[in-house]
């Protein structure tokens, strides 16, 4: 997939995500292309933490699909993205993959 000339690096269509019963994600949608830098911002519960742990496959999604430089992924990011050196960094640390 190419959007503006550069490669979609990632791209989430429609991912929906939930702790428990509790839905924390409804139909999250993003790209991200070569050589950008991308900042996730919104108030507390917003969904920015759910996100990124959904991306990295910590907390598994219920619907949507994941696409890497456009190839579809499923309903899950496949653990080799950890390769890329993207772990989860938020106020309280660092997450490790699962």
């Amino acid at each position: 997939m190419n959007n503006g000339g550069y490669e979609v690096l990632l791209e989430l269509k429609g991912v929906h995500a939930s702790y428990g019963l509790v839905k924390a994600l409804c139909g999250a949608s993003l790209h991200v292309r070569e050589g950008e830098i991308v900042a996730l911002l919104g108030a507390n519960g917003a969904g920015k933490t759910t996100t990124l742990r959904a991306i990295c496959g910590i907390l598994p999604s219920s619907q949507g699909r994941f696409y890497s430089r456009a190839v579809p992924c499923g309903a899950s990011p496949p653990s080799g993205w950890w390769g890329w050196g993207s772990p989860v960094s938020t106020k309280g640390g660092c997450s490790s993959p699962p």
